[in-house]
């Protein structure tokens, strides 16, 4: 369904598992395959940046696409996935050195994913992912929950610019 809409691009990450079961190729849309990640996207998906994307040593996954508009500076998309048992040395260690380099390109940036962390809560790891956010000036645009049961409500998906202006209200 989601490939049906008109997205510019869509990406999924822990495909490994399902990966036999998605298109590797759809109309009007570029892939991108990398490591554990899958990418469909328009023209204006410019590529992988391979000296940003991979796995680090915490697991912790990067996916660095650059997207050019046709009408606009182009901006940096980085899609991360955390996974639930690793600490907070990632985002110290393996995410920051990423970001300021990818900060040097003088691109905005968009960093989305699963941190695996609840920015409803305040445990080290959440306050972690917060600190992170502020020490790059960057902004966290999703402020509800995205994730409600019956018994629990959760933050865990980030989106967080380097740029609020990008964004449209």
């Amino acid at each position: 369904m989601a490939l049906e809409n008109k997205y510019d691009v869509l990406t999924i990450s822990e495909i490994i598992t399902i990966s036999r079961l998605l298109p590797t190729s759809v109309s009007r849309l570029k892939v991108t395959r990398y490591s554990g990640w899958i990418a469909w996207g328009s023209p204006a998906l410019g590529g992988i940046l391979k000296d940003l994307a991979g796995i680090g040593e915490s697991d912790l996954h990067q996916l660095w696409l650059q997207i050019q508009n046709k009408n606009r500076r182009s901006i940096l998309l980085c899609i991360v996935y955390i996974p639930p048992d690793r600490g907070l040395s990632c985002l110290e260690n393996e995410l920051m050195p990423t970001y300021v380099k990818a900060l040097s390109r003088n691109k905005d940036i968009v960093l989305t994913g699963d941190a695996n962390c609840d920015l409803l809560l305040k445990t080290p790891k959440d306050d972690a992912l917060r600190s992170f956010c502020t020490s790059v000036n960057a902004r966290q645009l999703i402020d509800r929950p995205t994730r409600v049961t019956m018994t629990s409500r959760s933050l865990l998906d980030i989106v967080m610019v380097s740029n609020k202006d990008i964004v449209k209200p």
